[in-house]
């Protein structure tokens, strides 16, 4: 809707020309360019952050063309509410998670679930450090997939939480966050005693090495 409400503003009012062809070419030009190019794209949007002002100028144009046609504030009130409701009520159902969002447009975290970026950054390993920590014996051995330090920030004093590099072989538990849960060799054969979940989603895991029959 703000996309056909800023043309027809192109055409009706020669004064906003300018500024709204910088704007087109602004979102328009990079797009198109990515796309021609095959440019690779990964660890979810960071490649088009650039793009989010102008795409936000025209969601403004469409919100604008609404508040038009809804002369009540009290219907105005109401839209607002609808816009904001779906990322409200997920800021509650993903806390302390809230940055792995996806809208609804995508089908939510759970479909976005193994075909997206989920918790790039493995904010998840305080909950799987709190869960080590709470049944690790002392001096228990951890590895830790990709970020350590955030594994080591919340782990009991007496563990030893090292990186895949230093660890090894025969850690007592493994914590995997990101790629790693789609590894099906990480640790293969250990049990997995505890996931950090959110939404049907499987953000961050905890393996453990079975016990010697």
């Amino acid at each position: 809707l703000g996309l056909i409400l800023a043309v027809w503003h192109f055409y009706k009012k020669s004064k906003e020309r300018i500024i709204l062809l910088i704007v087109f070419g602004w979102i328009i030009i990079p797009t198109i360019t990515s796309l021609l190019l095959d440019v690779t794209f990964y660890d979810n949007f960071r490649q088009l952050f650039f793009i989010i002002p102008p795409v936000l100028i025209f969601a403004g144009f469409g919100v604008e063309g609404l508040f038009y046609l809804l002369k009540p504030r009290i219907l105005r009130f109401v839209f607002i509410v609808i816009l904001i409701l779906p990322g409200a009520i997920n800021i509650v159902k993903l806390h302390p998670y809230e940055y792995i969002y996806y809208n609804l447009i995508v089908g939510g975290v759970s479909r976005a679930y193994m075909n997206y970026e989920l918790d790039y950054w493995c904010t998840s390993y305080k909950e799987a450090m709190e869960f080590v920590n709470s049944e690790a014996p002392l001096n228990a051995r951890v590895v830790a997939w990709g970020p350590v330090k955030a594994a080591r920030t919340f782990a009991r004093s007496d563990l030893i939480v090292l990186s895949e590099g230093e660890i090894g072989s025969g850690p007592d538990y493994a914590i995997a966050c990101g790629a790693a849960l789609y590894y099906d060799n990480y640790y293969q054969g250990y049990e997995v005693p505890y996931e950090v979940v959110r939404e049907g989603a499987v953000i961050g895991r905890v393996k453990r090495r079975p016990e010697s029959p």
